[in-house]
């Protein structure tokens, strides 16, 4: 159970921030679609309760996908995939179809189903491993008819060798990749072929690498991301049984398939859907792609030559299947482009509803600027590059920014635009969000920015006796437990240095530095109090000191073996599982121990979105972002399903509160969110619990609310900290000498800002 956030942090140590004012935005071009080959969205396509949420794999026989997944039925000493699917008539997509279930043979330990498509006449091929007592593996070719009857069984003459996600090619083929080859059998079990892989590839999952089937051929793609950023690939001719040479593509291909004799079709995860030809040397010819409003990260086949099927990821982890149809560029309306970017990873979380906006507004399309994959995730870069695009103004319409940006100066500005009248007209009100909410996002009584959930940091679990009259816990009283159990350097379960230095300078920041007016007090006493107590714990923890057990992390509470550990409040159902497996719901919850001592924590989250005051489309950037606000979305997201997360609005984190007193919303054997008993694990058993009690949920309730502020650093700050803590650490300077140090610097720095 390690928990920490310096993993959540290490990576975003960068150079302090911009102070600018908004600048005028040269973006919300209306631009007519210009590309070769369009679909568009039609609709989506309904599947059955049961199936879980990600495609495993998936198929079309004619007017009939295949969807396949699988799911886990685990016994002592075994292992047992059980192979699930549906099948939906594509021209009655609004219907669900029936799920069928297939256990495979008996005689194997753990039984994996790897693979699943289409007969020609319309069954089922199953791909089946059963891994034996020997951990020898016997493969099979099973199939099966649509109800999961199973009509035959082919045994295929591998060596018992286990392979990396073996796949199931046309006409009931199959290919295994071992070691520098891809071995080809037919559908007789039989060994068609040996393809020796070109030299230095490696096209097994685990690289990164893919097996492509595109009818009579395959593409073998190599797993190593090239410098110029490109991969490499290998075209085999199934029918001449000739490898091709080795080529180039920047396309990250996740899936192909025929069109036509002459033409297939590529569905790149990044790109989208590319429509290819072959060309005389060897290589793959792109004759056209997609238009930008399909989904930026997807799985899909195309049905026909006129339309195709994606699996486009959408709120709650589901990956909804929907069909999009061919179209004439030529007749695709205008629309106005919309950009959305930061510069953070923080673009991740928002492009299922990019991609549901994209496909149901007629007038505005949204472009995401991904700062951070443009700079190779050096989140310096991408900082760099997002606030000159804002000064040359080509910053994006919609800002979206991570939790640990400091955006208080740029709410201050004018870099974001006032929310308040778009909000007022929709019928919203900053009063409509919970009060620490409304503190964050509102600066002189007008709405600059909102993120619908969050999370509490800064808080932690411990026992009655470490608490004070006040309900804290000091660094002073902290230290002198520690002295009392004989516990120095032990007493922050699960800490080094740097874990410490992360927490105080997350949680306790204005201790030692005001940003509002640039005092810092790095030279005072309690500041060198607090360097003290972290010389005292390792520089890293080794395993020894890592519990994962909540046995053990019990037993360390019972026996005053450590003081406090972190409290992981994502959402009240995971601070309850905490609280039951190591203090059987009687934990004292209160903030990190500080100069002070905290009562309460403090919030995060993983977005924040604003309008850029420069931009020339702020209507429709409201547009996007008001979708965040309804009680629509709240109802539909995951997050508030699976309690997940705390949602910014009042009557929605009531709703929650309430929810929580019932059995929750959990993930079953195939993914998908089902009510039940809520859980921990506890050396790998799965130990069920009930619901809290009002009296205990109320008391969570009041720890949520009592949290203010948002998680904000100077990551400058940081690194003088970090940089000239590390000579005391190591016994080079004292702590007197390392204090007037980092005060020195820390004025500096803040004069020069």
């Amino acid at each position: 159970m390690k928990k920490g956030i310096t993993a959540l942090i290490l990576s975003f140590l960068v150079a302090s921030a911009v102070f600018l004012l908004g600048c005028k935005n040269q973006g919300g071009l209306r631009a007519k679609i210009n590309k070769d080959v369009v679909y568009e969205y039609t609709t989506d396509i309904t599947t059955c309760e049961g199936l879980g949420n990600i495609p495993f794999s998936f198929d079309i026989n004619g007017d009939r996908l295949l969807i396949f997944n699988r799911k886990y039925e685990i016994e002592e000493g075994t292992d047992r995939n059980i192979a699930s699917w549906t099948i939906c008539d594509l021209n009655n997509p609004s219907v669900a179809g029936e799920l069928s279930e297939f256990h495979g043979s008996e005689e194997g330990k753990y039984v994996y189903f790897e693979d699943c498509r289409f007969t020609e006449d319309g069954k089922i091929y199953i791909l089946e491993g059963d891994v034996l007592e020997d951990s020898s593996v016997n493969y099979y070719l099973d199939v099966a008819l649509e109800n999961g009857t199973l009509e035959s069984r082919t045994p295929i003459e591998t060596d018992g060798f286990f392979v990396d996600k073996p796949v199931i090619l046309k006409d009931g083929y199959t290919a295994f990749t071992v070691g520098s080859s891809v071995y080809i059998y037919g559908p007789d079990g039989k060994k068609y072929d040996e393809v020796k892989q070109p030299e230095g590839f490696d096209v097994s999952d685990y690289s990164g690498g893919k097996i492509v089937d595109c009818g009579n051929s395959l593409i073998l793609v190599d797993g190593k991301i090239k410098e110029n950023k490109k991969r490499e690939y290998a075209i085999y001719n199934r029918i001449t049984k000739t490898l091709g040479p080795v080529c180039e593509t920047e396309l990250d291909i996740h899936n192909a398939g025929e069109l036509t004799e002459d033409t297939f079709y590529i569905c790149s995860v990044e790109k989208g859907f590319y429509e290819m030809k072959y060309g005389e040397s060897g290589e793959i010819q792109t004759l056209g792609y997609k238009d930008s409003d399909l989904p930026i990260v997807t799985m899909g086949l195309v049905w026909d030559v006129k339309r195709m099927v994606l699996f486009v990821p959408g709120d709650e982890y589901v990956y909804k299947p929907m069909i999009y149809t061919k179209v004439n560029p030529e007749e695709v309306g205008e629309k106005t482009v919309i950009t959305i970017g930061g510069p953070s990873y923080a673009n991740m979380f928002l492009r299922p509803a990019v991609t549901e906006f994209n496909q149901k507004n007629k007038e505005y399309r949204i472009e995401i600027i991904d700062y951070y994959e443009e700079n190779d995730s050096d989140f310096t870069a991408a900082m760099n590059a997002y606030r000159m695009d804002l000064l040359s103004g080509q910053g994006p319409d919609i800002i979206i920014s991570d939790g640990y940006m400091d955006i208080t100066n740029d709410l201050k500005t004018g870099v974001y635009e006032d929310m308040t009248p778009y909000m007022e007209a929709a019928g919203i009100s900053s009063s409509d969000f919970l009060e620490q909410v409304e503190d964050v996002c509102c600066y002189d009584g007008k709405q600059y920015v909102y993120f619908p959930w969050f999370t509490v940091k800064g808080l932690c679990m411990t026992k009655p006796e470490f608490v004070n009259a006040n309900q804290t816990l000091t660094i002073k009283e902290e230290v002198e437990f520690e002295k009392k159990y004989g516990i120095v350097g032990q007493g922050a379960m699960d800490c080094d240095r740097n874990e410490l230095i992360m927490n105080s300078v997350l949680c306790s920041y204005r201790d030692y530095y005001n940003p509002d007016t640039g005092e810092c007090n790095f030279d005072s006493d309690s500041f060198k109090e607090f360097l003290e107590w972290v010389a005292t714990y390792p520089e890293s923890l080794n395993e020894e000191q890592t519990y994962y057990s909540v046995q053990s992390q019990r037993k360390l509470f019972e026996e005053n073996k450590v003081i406090y550990e972190e409290a992981p409040f994502k959402g009240f159902r995971n601070v309850y599982a905490e609280d039951m497996a190591d203090f059987g719901g009687n934990a004292v919850i209160i903030g990190m121990p500080s100069k002070e001592g905290n009562k309460a924590g403090i919030l995060y989250t993983d977005y924040i979105l604003g309008i850029n005051a420069g931009s020339s489309n702020k209507e429709g950037a409201f547009d996007f972002i008001k979708r965040f606000m309804t009680d629509e979305y709240y109802s539909n997201a995951a997050e508030f399903r699976s309690g997940s997360a705390f949602p910014a609005k009042k009557n929605k984190f009531d709703e929650l509160c309430e929810n929580m007193l019932d059995l929750p919303y959990v993930y079953g054997n195939s993914g998908e969110l089902v009510k039940g008993k809520d859980y921990y694990y506890d050396n790998g058993n799965r130990v069920e619990i009930d619901p809290p009690s009002a009296e205990r949920m109320e008391h969570y309730k009041e720890l949520v609310l009592n949290s203010h502020g948002l998680v904000q650093f100077d990551t400058k700050m940081l690194m003088i900290i970090q940089e000239e803590t590390t000579p005391y650490f190591a016994g080079d300077k004292t702590v007197d000498e390392v204090a007037r140090i980092i005060q020195s610097r820390a004025e500096m720095y803040v004069k020069e800002r």
